[in-house]
């Protein structure tokens, strides 16, 4: 399957969560963006009072350079350990959020641009999801930039499969 076939899938699969006819049109005014609104403003609440210098995190000595480190010392007041990947968590978060907005709005419909993505001089938008793919692997554990063992074959429709999934 080719790259913007699959990007497509994606978007197709992302709008599809919102309404019936996968466009754009209804985006504000579909319960799944006002949901998603209320969770991103709760998120980023919680991530602020952390991140940030506030009177929580000084009244619990929780001061650091990084938040997941804030986290910690305030988990630990609790006696709950962060979850260990939770440094990568809150640096892949904003770039995912992002790069899935744009995938929703359109900006990677064209091969071109699809392939801008993977040209690493070429913007901010190719270091970003290198980045992302190098944060994804870390925080899943799965590694995304190794082709997979198996042997591929072509289905009667096209499009590259695995020789398991073909039925003989």
């Amino acid at each position: 399957m080719a790259l913007a076939d699959t990007v497509r899938l994606l978007k197709d699969s992302m709008l599809a969560r919102r309404n019936d006819n996968r466009n754009l049109n209804q985006y504000e005014s579909s319960s799944l963006s006002k949901e998603e609104f209320f969770s991103v403003i709760m998120i980023d609440w919680f991530y602020q009072v952390i991140a940030t210098k506030t009177e929580l995190v000084k009244e619990l000595n929780a001061e650091a350079v990084l938040p997941a480190d804030s986290l910690a010392i305030i988990g630990k007041h609790v006696g709950i350990t962060p979850h260990s990947k939770t440094r990568d968590l809150f640096a892949l978060a904003p770039l995912l959020a992002q790069f899935l907005r744009m995938v929703e709005e359109g900006i990677y419909d064209e091969p071109v641009a699809i392939q801008e993505l993977f040209t690493p001089t070429s913007s901010d938008a190719a270091r970003d999801i290198s980045l992302i793919i190098t944060l994804w692997q870390k925080t899943t554990g799965r590694n995304l930039k190794q082709m997979p063992n198996s042997t591929y074959a072509l289905n009667g429709n096209g499009q590259r499969v695995s020789q398991a999934m073909l039925v003989k």
